[in-house]
């Protein structure tokens, strides 16, 4: 307010009375405030009321065949839910509240709470919070399972790979090198390329598919040896 609304003098920033006739000046903020508070008052409906609002439900039975929220029969296939207050809703509405399971021990709202919920056309189904951490830690399990497996398949090839592998007969290492084969007029160069890599062990498996003897060397521990077809 820049105007002294009584006898419009200018007013001196942050005035509280003005400095020509005294008047006392309404600060804007305060005003705002007050409206916003009585607003949300207004707004939010008091417990009386919803209980009035509400009274049909309330009043019926806390059965678990009966649902509170239209008084209709929850039959063998429709899931009973019991609210924090005792009441029981099926499973149809439910649904329409919230998504996922509940189980017992979960932190439910009471039957007021629940039809403000249901009736709200603005409120959006969601999980319980703890369903939310049901469904996190099930995925946990499943993301370990699915590592643990590929892990073991991984260790199943590699133990196959190590089996069918060159190993040198000293150290048992699979780090060696093809040299040559005694048979006359057999090169290196075939011999290593008929061979195979294998996947996780990276040493060279198979034989050179003639007869006769090969020769190997390890690098590891620096032995020379032979192996038949």
């Amino acid at each position: 307010m820049e105007f002294c609304p009584k006898c419009g003098t200018k007013l001196v920033a942050g005035a509280v009375f003005c400095q020509h006739c005294g008047y006392k000046i309404e600060n804007d903020s305060d005003s705002t405030t007050t409206e916003i508070e009585q607003t949300t008052s207004e707004t939010k409906e008091p417990k009386e009321n919803l209980n009035k609002k509400y009274a049909v439900e309330l009043s019926r039975d806390r059965n678990k065949d009966i649902c509170a929220v239209d008084g209709g029969e929850i039959g063998l296939l429709n899931k009973s839910i019991e609210l924090s207050d005792g009441y029981y809703v099926c499973g149809k509405h439910f649904k329409e509240v919230f998504l996922g399971k509940t189980k017992k021990g979960d932190n439910l709202p009471t039957l007021v709470e629940f039809l403000e919920m249901l009736n709200d056309p603005s409120h959006v189904a969601d999980y319980l919070p703890e369903e939310k951490q049901r469904k996190a830690d099930f995925q946990a399990k499943l993301d370990k399972y699915e590592e643990d497996s590929k892990k073991a398949k991984q260790e199943k090839a590699d133990r196959k790979a190590y089996k069918n592998a060159v190993k040198c007969p000293k150290c048992g290492s699979t780090d060696v090198v093809f040299m040559q084969n005694n048979k006359k007029a057999f090169s290196t160069g075939k011999a290593i390329g008929g061979a195979v890599l294998t996947g996780g062990i990276g040493a060279l498996a198979g034989f050179t598919g003639k007869k006769g003897k090969n020769e190997w060397h390890c690098n590891n521990c620096g032995n020379t040896f032979k192996t038949k077809k």
